[in-house]
């Protein structure tokens, strides 16, 4: 195999906010591998540089030095030696196996989610990303509904709750029946602004909130899902917690999947293997990666869940005024996947 990396960077077309600041562009690398009998690989290395330089430092080094590790082998020798090679950046694992998993899913006339899961669906519901609760308008929301999306997905934590409360209140009452909101707050509260917040909507049609707590503890993961009749979902907490612990302390009841976090898309499905044993549901999220990185978010989603019946957080592609492939598209809230 020949390994090539490629340098992007995807401009937004509007900046996107979160609680631990603004993000004008998304830049990554891109993983190639040819090999000789003329089939391409590609995976996607976008580390998130919201969390500091470190993490690009780290995957941008680890990319060069799987590079020189898996020239020359096949795919399969190549995906068995990269569960060998310990401490590797997450976004630069998942970019290698996705590349790997691609060939792979050519040489045996597969679909990569068909190689993740043979039982995998043929069609992934999405929601919605509309960013910030504060920033969006009623234009965008309206947009969303009028495309067909059930399911509304805003980010908290950016503006005071009380702020993000009152806005909240004028987005639900926008909304048509059937049509729900899925609330992101990237661990931006305390205890008491958690409270504070899920007392207020108690009565809003929300779906879920992912991540309110800063110190997302078992205790207080549990205590939060006593005090609430709303779905608590973990995120960044998957990278900090003992996974088999906050799965069984009742606080949460789904984990959100991201493989550009979590180290590809095999691991993500062991996360939901173990999730999905002890009742709690999973949905896979992109990390604002490129075309090549939703396309692998979108087999994961497949894989994990066959019923259909989660909207997983793919339809980030519109955030870009340009990428570096064609996104998949969709049609009143799906994506289908094609054999």
């Amino acid at each position: 195999m020949k390994i090539e990396l490629i340098t992007y960077s995807l401009p937004f077309s509007t900046p996107w906010h979160t609680a631990q600041g603004v993000l004008h562009s998304r830049d990554g690398w891109l993983v190639k591998i040819c090999t000789a009998d003329g089939m391409t690989g590609w995976g996607d290395c976008a580390p998130p540089t919201w969390m500091g330089s470190q993490q690009t430092s780290a995957a941008e080094s680890d990319l060069k030095r799987l590079q020189l590790q898996l020239t020359g082998l096949d795919p399969q020798q190549a995906l068995l030696q990269l569960d060998d090679i310990k401490e590797v950046a997450s976004a630069s694992l998942f970019a290698y196996e996705t590349a790997l998993l691609d060939l792979l899913s050519q040489q045996q006339s597969l679909s990569v989610s068909c190689l993740l899961n043979p039982q995998a669906a043929s069609l992934v519901k999405v929601n919605a990303a509309l960013g910030a609760i504060t920033q969006v308008s009623d234009g965008q929301i309206m947009q969303a509904v009028n495309a067909g999306m059930k399911l509304l997905k805003l980010k908290a934590g950016v503006a005071g709750v009380e702020q993000e409360i009152i806005r909240l209140q004028q987005i639900a009452a926008l909304l048509p029946a059937g049509v729900r909101l899925r609330i992101d707050a990237n661990q931006a509260w305390s205890m008491d602004e958690s409270l504070f917040f899920f007392r207020e909507i108690e009565n809003l049609s929300i779906e879920s909130v992912e991540e309110p707590l800063h110190e997302p503890t078992i205790a207080a993961w549990r205590m939060l899902a006593e005090c609430s009749r709303i779905p608590l979902a973990a995120d960044e907490s998957l990278q900090t917690t003992d996974i088999g612990a906050l799965l069984e302390c009742g606080g949460i009841s789904r984990v959100v999947l991201k493989p550009t976090m979590l180290g590809g898309l095999r691991q993500c499905m062991n996360i939901h293997q173990q999730a999905a044993a002890v009742g709690v549901e999973s949905v896979v999220t992109t990390t604002l990666e490129s075309a090549v990185g939703v396309w692998a978010c979108v087999n994961l989603a497949a894989a994990v869940d066959m019923g259909q019946r989660q909207a997983h957080g793919l339809a980030t592609s519109s955030w870009f005024s340009e990428n570096n492939g064609a996104p998949p598209e969709i049609e009143n809230g799906i994506i289908h996947l094609s054999e």
